[in-house]
């Protein structure tokens, strides 16, 4: 059973590595993506202008580490309509506050879209995997390119995004890794650890590689490897799994000890 101070810390780590993966960005991605992160209160929202994609377009913790107001989330807005965004997420904690949130919301055109999933787990052994793939963490420059090629490339984003996500290898607080199938980079996961607490991200696989198992594998190196630096607890997050949906992701999770802390879901604004 989670404590209410766990079920914020695992909130609080996926917010810090959210601000430090925006700070990461180089100064001239920053300035031809729009990237900027922003608190309000304590509500983080992230921006990617020139990016259309919901996962980089965000805001978390709204009411959580104290009551929003219909100013801040009026604020949140403006920040997000001066840098030309067309739609952003705001995803809400089960303990945020005020009840009068949604209300809000409504009143503001922002409605329910989908729920993400968020897991939590001890560092304690994994299961045993059988892999033909080998996991390597990454530490070199022309690593963190591969790195970032295969992440672009796996999620069909813009392939000038491969320096930014290059740019957390060999960063503080970072972990990234490889996977190699007979000698090929296939797959890549980034483990993010502050303050006991370890934030897993970056989970990709080129189409062609998928299938085996080499998420499965990543997740037990970073369970490992967090152990070791000293990490008590690791949270991750997925898509729904539904019977319309099922989620990859969120069944490779399960099968290595990975519980559902809460189902956290996703307000949507926009412009028009």
């Amino acid at each position: 059973m989670m404590t209410s101070t766990l079920f914020r810390s695992i909130s609080e780590c996926e917010i810090s590595a959210l601000k430090d993966m925006y700070n990461a960005a180089e100064k001239d991605f920053s300035e031809k993506f729009g990237i900027n992160v922003y608190s309000i209160g304590s509500a983080c929202a992230v921006i990617a202008k020139n990016i259309d994609i919901l996962t980089f377009n965000r805001v978390l913790g709204l009411g959580l580490a104290e009551p929003a107001t219909e100013q801040m989330l009026d604020d949140i807005i403006s920040e997000y309509r001066a840098a030309g965004i067309p739609r952003f997420f705001i995803q809400i904690h089960p303990e945020a506050s005020p009840s009068q949130l949604t209300d809000w919301f409504n009143k503001r055109n922002i409605h329910h879209h989908n729920n993400w999933v968020k897991h939590y787990r001890g560092v304690e052994d994994p299961p045993e995997f059988e892999t033909d793939l080998e996991i390597k963490e990454i530490a070199d420059k022309n690593d963190a390119e591969t790195f970032g090629e295969i992440i672009a490339k796996s999620f069909g984003w813009k392939k000038e995004m491969k320096n930014w996500f290059g740019n957390l290898v060999r960063r503080k607080y970072w972990k990234t890794y490889l996977a190699y199938y007979e000698g090929r980079p296939v797959a890549t996961a980034s483990l993010f650890v502050k303050d006991d607490c370890g934030w897993l991200s970056f989970a990709s696989t080129l189409p062609e590689f998928r299938e085996k198992g080499a998420q499965t594998a990543l997740i037990i190196r970073r369970i490992q490897d967090a152990a070791e630096i000293g990490c008590k607890v690791l949270t991750v997050e997925t898509t729904e799994d539904t019977k319309d949906q099922r989620s990859p992701a969120l069944q490779n999770l399960q099968k290595v000890g990975f519980k559902v802390a809460y189902v956290r879901p996703n307000f949507i604004w926009k412009s028009a």
